[in-house]
C-alpha cells in the first residue's frame, strides 16, 4: 500500500473522499467500499474531476489487509490526463 500510494501521489492530487456505503462478509473476509472522490486532480495537466469508486479489501484471519483492488470510473478520469 505504501508503494502504491507513493506512486499515486506523484501523478494524482487526492480530492475529498465521500464514502457511500460498505459491505463486509465475515465468512470470506472481504469488504467492498463505495464512494466518490470529489475534485481529484491529474498533476501533469492540472485538470480535475469527480470519480466514483469501489474499493475491495480482503483480510487475513488475523484481520490484516492481504489484498486491495481499486475500481475507478475511468470515463471520469479519461480527459484529466490528456495533453
Amino acid at each position: 500500500m505504501q508503494t502504491y500510494l507513493g506512486e499515486l501521489a506523484g501523478s494524482w492530487g487526492m480530492g475529498e473522499l465521500v464514502f457511500y456505503d460498505y459491505i463486509y462478509d465475515p465468512e470470506s473476509k472481504i469488504m467492498a467500499v463505495t464512494g466518490v472522490e470529489k475534485n481529484g486532480k491529474a498533476l501533469p495537466t492540472g485538470r480535475s474531476c469527480n470519480m466514483d469508486f469501489i474499493w475491495e479489501f480482503r483480510f487475513t484471519d488475523a484481520g490484516k489487509i492481504r489484498y486491495v483492488r481499486e475500481y475507478n470510473d475511468t470515463f471520469a478520469i479519461g480527459g484529466t490526463f490528456d495533453g
